[in-house]
């Protein structure tokens, strides 16, 4: 049983702070008792600046849960990783697989996780199953 939850919003669509920037996508920082979680990473490295803002040091994360491989859910791993080598990263394998969003011209565009972020990803997890 969890005895102390604290969850703050390190990257969202809006934000009712000015010193902390917004972006299509979402970040969480999660506190539960004595493990800090960082779920989600938003599109880009914004998240960083925001948890600096908010006096949040990711080093300190113990894990990064990743919900699925949009880019707007995983556009910061590959700063967070840089950030915290020594983080365990739980995620479906899903999270590799290409996703596209079709376009009013009927074109697809790529939504899903960048390369950087995947071929840091894979790194460590080809150690863990590999």
């Amino acid at each position: 049983m969890i005895g102390n939850l604290n969850i703050t919003i390190l990257v969202d669509n809006q934000s009712s702070k000015a010193e902390l920037h917004s972006e299509h996508g979402l970040s969480l920082w999660i506190e539960a008792d004595d493990k800090r979680i960082l779920f989600d990473t938003g599109q880009s490295e914004m998240l960083i600046r925001n948890a600096k803002v908010l006096g949040i040091d990711l080093r300190t994360a113990d894990t990064l849960v990743l919900s699925h491989g949009h880019y707007d859910h995983t556009g910061g791993v590959a700063a967070v990783l840089d950030l915290n080598p020594e983080i365990s990263v739980y995620c479906h394998p899903g999270v590799f697989m290409p996703r596209y969003s079709r376009q009013p011209d009927g074109k697809m565009k790529p939504v899903g996780i960048n390369a950087k972020a995947s071929n840091d990803l894979h790194k460590i997890i080809d150690g863990y199953i590999g």
